[in-house]
Formats: C-alpha cells, structure tokens, sequence
C-alpha cells in the first residue's frame, strides 16, 4: 500500500453498481469484505447508516468492499458522507478473514435515535 493511501470499507450507496460509486472513480478495488459480527445497518432511505451494536440491538457482520484511495479521496468521501455536517463519523472498521488485521475506516452513522428500520447485514 502506498504511504498517503488509505484503505475504506464501504457497504452501501458508495459500492460498486450503486449510486455515489463514482466518488471512488480511480481508487483501487481491493476485495469483497465482512465485518466483525460488532455492527448493523439502518435503512436512512437512499443509504444504510453503519451502527455499533448495543445491548438492544446485537451486532452482525456486515457485507461490503475495500478500497485503496489517497489522501484526497479519503478528504472527498469525507465530504460525501457528512462529516462536517455530523451525520456520519469515519472511524476505523473491524473486518473479519485476511483482512482482520488491517486498518479500515469506514463511516458510522450519527443519528441519536433507533427508529430506522434495521436492515439485516448488507445494503442491496
């Protein structure tokens, strides 16, 4: 890996077929991924918002894909994902398999409340 890239783990509207794909234009497909069983997904409407499991709401592993992006993609995807607005905060992932090892960031959603329907272990 080179040394200004980063590796990211996206599971929704940022995979590949799906709609802010494009945003990844020129980063570099790593491989299909799964979390640790440590998380879930909430449906937000046209995106999944990334969560840690809870004592009411048990953790599952979530599909997704990892990439290689530089150091502007990583500014740009944080841009794409609300970090300044506070609606998602990157931080790091914990994948499962070959990848477990690795540093991943990922985007967590932010919102304060339960109410989004969960969504079971992959955004399709």
């Amino acid at each position: 890996m080179l040394a200004d890239s980063s590796l990211v783990f996206v599971y929704g509207s940022l995979k590949r077929g799906f709609p802010l794909h494009q945003h990844l234009a020129g980063a570099n497909f790593i491989d299909d991924a799964k979390t640790a069983s440590m998380y879930f997904l909430v449906n937000c409407g046209e995106y999944p918002g990334l969560r840690h499991a809870t004592n009411q709401q048990p953790g599952v592993s979530i599909v997704g894909e990892i990439f290689q992006v530089d150091a502007k993609t990583l500014v740009l995807l944080d841009e794409v994902e609300g970090v300044c607005a506070g609606l998602y905060r990157r931080e790091a992932v914990q994948l499962r398999g070959t990848h477990e090892h690795k540093h991943v960031w990922a985007w967590f959603y932010l919102s304060d409340g339960f109410d989004q329907q969960i969504v079971g272990d992959a955004w399709v």
